[in-house]
């Protein structure tokens, strides 16, 4: 009798990289390649893709392009090399992005509950959801003292007073123009869609004072006795910060699009309406997610290097931008920009 064993669990994803813009634990894809499921894919200082074989404190990180992973593998399978292949021309690991472009690429996942973010990355932005959640709140329970939460709308469905309940979220689903069943599917469908608004304003929030510093460093090298006499420095210097400076615009950008498509949509409720600005924000994902992935890579590698005004002198400074940070920001540059594409309201 022939006893079928099963397959070799995959590696737990940890929370850091669950939440991060820049790694994609390939625990998550399903590999045939054994020594693969405890790599991830990277976006590295110059915001170039590479599978990290190991990182350590004292050996550092191990990197390796796609291409050259037959090298350590030779066994490795031609559907794994097609799978990296297509991961590798990414712009961003982060979730969001994943969940709509890994469907275009088809690329499946081990685990779609794999695609969340962490408990504790969720109860961060708690701060960031209420811009969105108090809307929603207000048209529950307006302006008494009961204000909470989006939890605070849906407890309502496990509320004792079963009256009271059924009230307050009849009045909700009125002014969407939904059954009272579909309550439940709008609730979690408008949370989910704020929570990755709330999730790419971190990143950018986090983002700007390592920006703001990169770009003072490089007027002050631009400035410098010695490297100022080099024009063709000065002039990479003044490009890196107008690609940073315009990288950084249309983010804000985005964000100003998805204000303003939810304040109108709350001036004129309707599930419609609600959903056309969903299908808004959804289609700037990818772009979003790739404008902060490599906006990271660059800034990240950046402060790892250089983490405060004293660390490295100029020459030093001069050395990773010419080696290291020009790179990374033509690669962002890569990024293709469309406009943005607005709602439908």
């Amino acid at each position: 009798m022939t006893v079928k064993t099963a397959p070799p669990r995959a590696p737990a994803i940890d929370d850091v990289d669950r939440d991060s813009l820049k790694t994609l634990p390939l625990a998550m894809i399903p590999l045939a390649t054994t020594g693969l499921r405890r790599a991830r894919m990277i976006k590295n200082a110059r915001y170039e893709s590479v599978v990290e074989l190991f990182k350590d404190k004292k050996a550092g990180s191990g990197q390796m392009p796609v291409n050259q992973l037959p090298t350590a593998f030779p066994q490795i399978a031609e559907s794994d090399m097609e799978a990296l292949g297509k991961l590798e021309q990414l712009a961003s690991y982060d979730i969001y992005s994943l969940r709509i472009v890994l469907r275009q690429i088809d690329v499946p996942v081990n685990d779609a509950r794999d695609l969340c973010l962490s408990p504790g990355k969720q109860r961060e932005l708690d701060a960031y959801m209420t811009a969105f959640t108090r809307p929603l709140i207000l048209q529950v329970y307006g302006e008494g003292d009961e204000i909470g939460g989006l939890n605070d709308v849906v407890a309502l469905f496990r509320a004792h007073d079963t009256a009271r309940a059924r009230q307050k979220l009849g009045l909700l689903a009125k002014k969407l123009g939904v059954s009272l069943g579909e309550i439940p599917v709008f609730l979690q469908d408008y949370g989910e869609t704020y929570l990755s608004v709330s999730y790419f304003r971190q990143c950018a929030d986090q983002l700007r004072p390592v920006s703001t510093g990169l770009k003072a460093s490089l007027g002050e090298l631009a400035r410098h006795r010695q490297l100022g006499q080099d024009r063709e420095f000065v002039a990479a210097c003044n490009r890196l910060v107008r690609v940073v400076a315009q990288v950084e615009n249309v983010v804000e950008q985005r964000f100003r699009l998805f204000d303003e498509g939810t304040r109108s949509m709350w001036s004129a409720v309707s599930a419609e309406n609600f959903y056309a600005v969903k299908q808004m924000i959804l289609s700037n994902h990818a772009q979003l997610g790739g404008l902060l992935c490599g906006l990271s890579a660059c800034l990240d590698g950046w402060s790892e290097r250089f983490p405060n005004a004293d660390a490295g002198g100029p020459h030093r400074r001069a050395e990773y931008i010419r080696n290291e940070l020009r790179f990374a920001v033509e690669n962002l540059r890569a990024i293709r920009q469309p406009a943005a594409v607005e709602p439908g309201l």
